[in-house]
């Protein structure tokens, strides 16, 4: 990681707490304590701070993710549908790596393909809507794909090959999908994927690590892509 980006979270720490300790000075006396007739206020201003905190932990998490990757062999976990968590080792994919990302962390596996070749992205459907109106309205339908039949998200090779976890497959010949269709990935589908309970936050700082092993599996690609970090 670069010791500048360290540099830029830690002033922005700073800068947040030093925003955190004026909000809550007006109600506070000379030691500290909370005025007799500033509880609610000072409550309130509170709540407010948890917010912003939880906002600002998150950022910071997502912008270390972005700037690094977990070194080969460390032990990682990642969750997965259903709340499955799996143990796995960075940069070995074995049967646990490819359960977790079939089965959870595609659309990780998939952005981190995407950062490291500049490949596009493709999501898997299936062939009906749930018709559940609490998931799927109009305004929720993208290519005319409801976000209910978004099943798996693959990286799109130079070729046309769907590129997962488990290599690289003709399209609608993806283990366990095979005759779905597919569509491309758009910032609506992925609106969609980031707001349902369905899917799992996209734990891209562990994929990053499995990245190399997939594409040097990938024999008949290799040379083929186009390194972009």
């Amino acid at each position: 990681m670069p010791i500048s980006s360290l540099h830029t979270l830690l002033r922005a720490y700073a800068d947040l707490d030093t925003q955190h300790r004026y909000r809550i000075a007006p109600f506070l006396d000379a030691d500290g304590q909370v005025q007799e007739d500033e509880e609610d206020a000072y409550e309130e201003a509170l709540d407010e701070i948890k917010d912003q905190a939880v906002e600002f932990l998150r950022a910071t998490m997502a912008t270390l993710a972005e700037l690094s990757e977990p070194p080969e062999g460390e032990p990682l976990t990642v969750h997965g549908t259903w709340r499955r968590r799996f143990s796995l080792t960075a940069g070995v994919i074995d049967d646990a790596a490819l359960t977790a990302f079939s089965e959870g962390q595609c659309h990780a596996l998939a952005l981190a393909v995407a950062e490291r070749t500049g490949w596009p992205l493709a999501a898997i459907v299936s062939d009906e809507c749930c018709l559940d109106l609490d998931c799927c309205t109009l305004e929720s339908v993208d290519q005319g794909v409801c976000p209910c039949r978004l099943e798996h998200v693959v990286a799109v090779a130079p070729d046309g090959s769907h590129v997962d976890i488990t290599g690289a497959h003709a399209p609608g010949t993806i283990p366990d999908y095979e005759g779905r269709d597919s569509v491309a990935m758009t910032d609506a589908l992925w609106d969609c994927i980031r707001r349902s309970p369905d899917w799992r936050p996209a734990d891209l700082h562990a994929a990053r690590a499995f990245v190399q092993p997939l594409l040097d599996s990938l024999g008949w690609l290799r040379g083929r892509y186009t390194l972009t970090a």
